[in-house]
């Protein structure tokens, strides 16, 4: 793109609770639990818990009647317009006698967070000026403040969008779309009861800012947050990423070709870089999800070398998400490749596939990223599941090419997947694995659906293992408190209790093996 920069916590599962956070010292906080303490040595009293009135899920789910089925796949349903959430990604159905519905009983259950004019409505609202969430009464001061730093703490880190020294609370409270979406973001997890209230209010803010033409980098990333942080069944994401894509080209941001060293004052070099920081691939990935066109093309985008230049380039800001974009940018050289299967079928007989090649790569890149002293922590166990859950997927593709000839390598996709439930179970114990947006936490799915692809390949051992990982997925995967609602941790439980079951099925011999080509099938990954 362009030739210059463009104007503009750990605690573990068994022991300490790391679900458990202090509240704000204001009024009109509430909080209820039981016994115990927190990480923190806060009382377990202060734990968070939603309204009986809360978010609930937007659909139940029973258990797999019956593995004899086709191999996994998504549902393709008669509809007029594409789906546009991820909530068949997250819980999908596993075959012809799946007891979970391919749709719901009464009709796709629209999401808390869906505006009146997502479903065809006339817009009723009043576009003037921003109204902030304290002004509004849904925040006292003490907890905007509270919420603001437990985002950019927390919640935030993951998405590599944000750098704490330049998006102080000063500072962002004046841009009151990006602070209004960022509390709400926040109380996702640690006031829930609001998050509704706030995900309109932030809406309506952003909508008033786009209709009075008033555009500028924290409006996009006001954008973004919606769409990291939304509600898996939320349907605005695509429109929202759409709208995005466009306020950066009428803003002409850029992100910089060729690096210029900063020589600007501390302050702006920040809000340089911010600009650039902004121009992000999530458009690409939900396009590629959704199989619906992407606003960006991959070549307006950065490449490995280019975000490694970059990154360098103010090493002294010390924001740890700007080391970990160029491993985020290596993924996608096999995530090109391998995205949109098995969700659309692959020919294995016709198409090639030099997984070897690839894996090595993969685990040089995986090497390289923890070699780097900047990913530490929670980015850097990220990137060990993000990047092994896509050599899995490399491999997988590779033996099912083989059909029943890699049987007797089946067993590495055990392997594989068993090293992945290590780092999965990790990054559990520090507590963050919550804030992870949906089109990341679909990537925690993917082994167990992968193992359920690739079951005609297994002998007795092979299920027999498959059966202990989903098993002890969906137990990792049900200490998600509920009353986060509408979250895709949920899903996901759901989704590897189902697994289990069918691979409980097909070992007491419910299923025979299936054909080589039964590893082919709807699936697909971020």
């Amino acid at each position: 793109m362009g030739m210059n920069r463009p104007p503009p916590h750990q605690a573990s599962i068994l022991g300490l609770n790391p679900w458990t956070v202090p509240p704000p010292q204001s009024a009109g906080w509430s909080s209820s639990g039981g016994g115990g303490s927190s990480a923190a040595g806060v009382p377990a009293s202060h734990i968070i818990h939603a309204s009986p009135d809360g978010l609930q899920h937007p659909m139940s789910v029973g258990s797999l009647d019956s593995v004899t089925s086709p191999p996994l796949g998504f549902p393709t349903r008669p509809r007029l317009r594409p789906s546009t959430t991820l909530v068949d990604y997250l819980e999908p159905h596993l075959g012809a006698e799946d007891s979970r519905p391919i749709t719901p009983q009464h009709g796709v259950t629209e999401s808390p967070h869906t505006l009146d004019t997502d479903r065809g409505h006339e817009s009723t609202l009043n576009f003037g000026v921003v109204v902030s969430p304290i002004g509004s009464g849904l925040v006292s001061e003490n907890e905007a403040k509270y919420l603001y730093q437990q985002f950019l703490d927390r919640v935030s880190l993951t998405s590599g969008m944000f750098d704490p020294q330049y998006h102080t609370y000063a500072r962002v409270s004046g841009w009151m779309p990006l602070f209004t979406a960022c509390i709400y973001a926040a109380s996702r997890y640690f006031r829930p009861a609001l998050s509704d209230q706030l995900f309109v209010l932030a809406s309506n803010n952003i909508s008033k800012k786009v209709q009075n033409g008033d555009v500028d980098v924290p409006l996009i990333q006001a954008l973004l947050v919606l769409v990291t942080w939304k509600a898996p069944s939320d349907r605005t994401s695509y429109i929202k990423l759409g709208l995005a894509v466009r306020l950066m080209f009428q803003l002409r941001l850029e992100f910089p070709a060729e690096v210029v060293p900063l020589t600007s004052s501390d302050d702006e070099s920040r809000r340089l870089v911010d600009a650039e920081r902004t121009v992000c691939r999530l458009d690409l990935s939900y396009s590629l999800m959704f199989q619906l066109p992407a606003g960006c093309h991959p070549s307006m985008l950065p490449t490995e070398a280019q975000l490694e230049r970059w990154a360098d380039s103010h090493k002294s800001h010390k924001v740890p998400g700007d080391a970990f974009k160029p491993f985020l940018s290596s993924l996608w050289e096999y995530h090109e490749d391998t995205a949109t299967y098995p969700r659309t079928n692959l020919d294995l007989k016709h198409a090639p596939w030099t997984w070897e090649a690839k894996e090595r790569r993969m685990y040089e890149n995986l090497d390289k990223m923890r070699k780097n002293p900047e990913i530490q922590g929670v980015l850097r166990i990220s990137g060990e599941i993000l990047g092994r859950v896509q050599i899995l997927k490399i491999v997988a593709i590779g033996l099912l090419q083989h059909g029943n000839q890699a049987r007797g390598r089946a067993a590495h996709i055990l392997s594989l997947t068993e090293d992945v439930s290590v780092f999965i179970k990790q990054l559990f114990e520090t507590g963050d694995i919550i804030f992870w947006s949906d089109l990341w936490s679909y990537a925690l799915l993917l082994p167990g659906l992968l193992l359920h692809c690739a079951r005609h390949l297994f002998g007795p051992d092979e299920v027999a293992r498959a059966k202990v990982f989903c098993n002890e997925m969906w137990r990792v995967f049900d200490q998600v408190p509920r009353e986060f609602g509408d979250h895709p941790l949920r899903y996901i439980e759901r989704s590897y209790r189902r697994l289990y079951g069918a691979f409980y099925r097909l070992q007491k011999g419910g299923e025979e093996p299936q054909s080589e080509e039964a590893g082919s099938g709807p699936l697909s990954a971020p």
